[in-house]
């Protein structure tokens, strides 16, 4: 009994030194680490103030730009290209219907493009071509009385040359 107590202290103590041996090599780790980022971080405000000495001597601003910032920026604008606002004023079942609002429309707004859209089982009738929220808007004010069903709906639209 006294033997097996033996082996069993003797395999408690050497867990106890394994699991201290690496508590100590974790802080001796953790406290190099923090060393380094300390270190950078120096760096860091040092060049940011060699930085703004030279713009103050200078009074000049350089601005330097990552490459991919111009690259990202530019995918961002090819995928929203496309996409504005329309203003639907005629959903039925009917193409003739469709066909004679269409005319209306023309009359009043002859240099307004006008889309008929066929989504079974209804003919849609959207006027114009927005890019923006504000200009859809204020057009929107100005013909819904002759137009009461009408509304502004996102949409591919077929973008204005200048």
């Amino acid at each position: 009994m006294a033997r097996k107590l033996l082996i069993l202290s003797k395999s408690l103590t050497m867990k106890l030194i394994i699991t201290l041996n690496l508590i100590i090599i974790q802080a001796i780790a953790f406290s190099q680490n923090q060393t380094t980022l300390n270190e950078k971080h120096e760096d860091f405000k040092l060049e940011i103030m060699d930085t703004i000495s030279s713009v103050m001597d200078t009074g000049r601003i350089e601005i330097l730009e990552n490459n991919t910032i111009g690259v990202l920026l530019e995918k961002f604008n090819s995928t929203k290209k496309n996409i504005g606002y329309r203003i639907q004023i005629h959903s039925g079942l009917s193409r003739a219907e469709t066909l004679k609002s269409q005319t209306n429309f023309m009359k009043l707004y002859p240099n307004m493009n006008t889309y008929v859209i066929y989504q079974q089982p209804n003919f849609k009738l959207r006027v114009g071509d927005f890019e923006e929220r504000l200009s859809v808007n204020k057009f929107y004010e100005e013909m819904k009385e002759i137009f009461p069903g009408a509304f502004i709906i996102k949409d591919k639209i077929t973008p204005v040359l200048n």
